[in-house]
């Protein structure tokens, strides 16, 4: 599955746009990175065209600005380690991962003391509702 694939199924999940999506600087998102203007990809430009957000590439080799992002990487490693041994299927662990996610979300964060599922539900109503309107009128985006 392509990176722009799974960023459908991401927005499709979520249930909207945002209008701006921050990123890290893999080569599919930003050609060169930079701290003040990045060489974006075509194809991620077209992509972001398409969906109407913003890109906001992070600068390189500055991590107290990616503390969000990376912080999610070593949660989701703690939670897959956790996984049975026997593995069964990519689906059965996508599963998997979604419960204990979705458990996580209920639990009060210890530093905000909110539920994260709280305040992505307040959030999400500052979403835009276009992607619905793409899912009903899908346009097919031309590829390099």
């Amino acid at each position: 599955m392509s990176t722009f694939a799974t960023l459908e199924l991401m927005l499709q999940e979520i249930g909207g746009v945002p209008s701006r999506m921050t990123t890290d600087n893999p080569k599919c998102f930003a050609l060169q990175a930079s701290k003040y203007d990045p060489l974006l990809n075509p194809a991620f430009q077209r992509f972001a065209a398409h969906y109407d957000f913003k890109i906001e590439c992070l600068p390189p080799a500055d991590p107290e600005k990616k503390g969000k992002m990376e912080r999610m990487v070593p949660f989701a490693r703690r939670l897959f380690e956790a996984y049975p041994k026997d593995f069964v299927s990519l689906e059965n662990a996508q599963g998997y991962m979604d419960r204990k996610i979705g458990i996580a979300n209920q639990r009060r964060h210890g530093t905000t003391t909110l539920k994260p599922l709280t305040v992505f539900i307040k959030r999400r109503k500052s979403l835009s509702n276009r992607f619905l309107l793409f899912l009903t009128k899908k346009r097919r985006l031309a590829t390099p």
